[in-house]
């Protein structure tokens, strides 16, 4: 059995309102309200400086404790002497990297 029933005046006050919002834009996805650079770059350089920082300290203590274990007494004997050499290869890649950080990645900082 099918009925119809008529909308009562609540509904239909309901109905305009929410067609005058979704008119008006309420449901819409809300843009950005970051301006964008006229050159096209995505960040500013503060932030870019805040990540080259970042990378860099990360490094840094990563080279720290590479340090600590070549400097540690236990480091001493023949057994060591290969993992001492993939320390230093470690070492001198890491450097390498901050390297390619500071001048190269993060040039226009």
């Amino acid at each position: 059995m099918i009925t119809d029933f008529m909308a009562s005046a609540k509904q239909i006050a309901w109905r305009k309102k929410f067609a005058r919002m979704a008119k008006s834009g309420k449901f819409r996805k809300k843009k950005s309200s970051t301006k964008s650079n006229p050159h096209g770059k995505k960040s500013s350089s503060n932030s870019l400086q805040k990540k080259k920082n970042a990378e860099i300290t990360k490094i840094e203590r990563r080279m720290e404790i590479i340090e600590n274990e070549l400097l540690s007494p236990r480091a001493t004997g023949k057994g060591t002497e290969l993992n001492q050499r993939a320390l230093l290869k470690e070492m001198k890649r890491l450097q390498d990297k901050v390297s390619y950080i500071q001048f190269v990645k993060y040039r226009n900082v």
